[in-house]
């Protein structure tokens, strides 16, 4: 369990998981704990588990895109059986079901994150306790453009396809995913935008509804993250504080510009708040143009700064991002970035 739940523990310590997925799992109180749930009308060709639609708009049908086959577990199975089932087939979410033929809802590793953070949410706790009857989903006649707008309103990554029957039951053809949709070219660059956005964004509404209160997203916290990651490039630089966070910006726009938009996105979710915000547009197809020559020359152009100090300085900057985001995370980057990219960030010799 320490290997499943160890990135999650990361993201935790940076708050950058405390906000459930508006949509997922429901969320009851338990203690402290506040599990949101979606409630009022569905998209429009959006089917809830309790109100059905038809798809008023031409666009591809759903059974036409990809599906990633989904993993039921029965509501009385525990938080930690979720947490192996997600581990074993290397998914994200499992569907909750209640034994019956019929969908409870979404339990993401988005929901498990929120989960152990929470004093008295323990793994033994059946999925049935914090999973109310709110799954969002298309039906198979629903289309492409009614996926989107569910993620868009919702603000979620994974749409359910279900086929209902006569007699009440359901059957879940698959999952659609962004992650998906990105990979084939099937949403426009803005969509995409709009809904990562929504995630790393707490709205004043959910706020005020006490729906959403963020234990380690609050702004303290977002502020301390922050300070903490430009404390530790100042500490390994020279830096100041200012020129830290523009080193830090100008280093991690490279970075996400080289590698493919999966892995980029995924090392967004870990930085602190600020920086997702104001790199949130860098997550892009891997850009074959950046190389170890343009990053050192843009590094030495922008500090003024010989090749020799220009590579320190990045160098410097590894260390402290290898300190803020999770180390399976590093090995990620240090596989999909060019060889010679990595060596600036650790070669001591390489401008000797």
């Amino acid at each position: 369990m320490l290997e499943i739940f160890g990135d999650i523990a990361q993201n935790l310590r940076l708050g950058l998981m405390a906000t459930p997925s508006p949509g997922h799992a429901g969320v009851k109180e338990q203690g402290p704990v506040h599990v949101h749930h979606v409630t009022g009308p569905p998209a429009s060709g959006v089917t809830s588990s309790r109100q059905s639609r038809s798809p008023t708009m031409k666009s591809p049908s759903v059974q036409t895109l990809p599906l990633h086959k989904p993993i039921i577990l029965k509501k009385d199975k525990s938080i930690r059986q979720a947490a192996l089932a997600m581990n074993r087939n290397h998914v994200g979410s499992v569907i909750v079901s209640d034994g019956h033929g019929v969908l409870r809802g979404l339990f993401t590793d988005r929901d498990l994150a929120l989960a152990l953070a929470l004093k008295n949410m323990e793994t033994s706790v059946p999925l049935g306790e914090i999973t109310q009857h709110s799954l969002l989903y298309v039906n198979e006649s629903a289309t492409l453009e009614n996926v989107i707008d569910l993620m868009k309103k919702y603000a979620i990554r994974r749409v359910p396809v279900v086929r209902s029957r006569p007699n009440g039951k359901q059957t879940c053809l698959g999952i659609i995913t962004l992650d998906d949709l990105v990979k084939e070219g099937l949403i426009d660059k803005k969509d995409e935008v709009q809904i990562l956005r929504s995630q790393l964004k707490t709205t004043h509404e959910r706020h005020s509804r006490g729906r959403l209160k963020s234990i380690f997203r609050s702004q303290e916290h977002k502020e301390h993250a922050m300070f903490a990651f430009l404390k530790s490039i100042t500490e390994n630089t020279g830096l100041s504080r200012v020129s830290a966070k523009r080193l830090a910006l100008e280093s991690l726009t490279m970075i996400l510009g080289r590698v493919p938009e999966k892995p980029g996105t995924k090392l967004l979710a870990q930085l602190p708040h600020e920086l997702q915000m104001q790199l949130l547009s860098e997550v892009s197809p891997a850009d074959r143009s950046i190389t170890a020559t343009l990053i050192l020359e843009q590094t030495q152009k922008n500090f003024k700064v010989t090749p020799k100090k220009a590579q320190e300085l990045l160098q410097g900057f590894w260390r402290a991002l290898s300190k803020a985001v999770s180390s399976s995370e590093i090995r990620k980057l240090e596989r999909e970035l060019p060889k010679e990219i990595i060596q600036i960030f650790y070669s001591r010799s390489l401008l000797t």
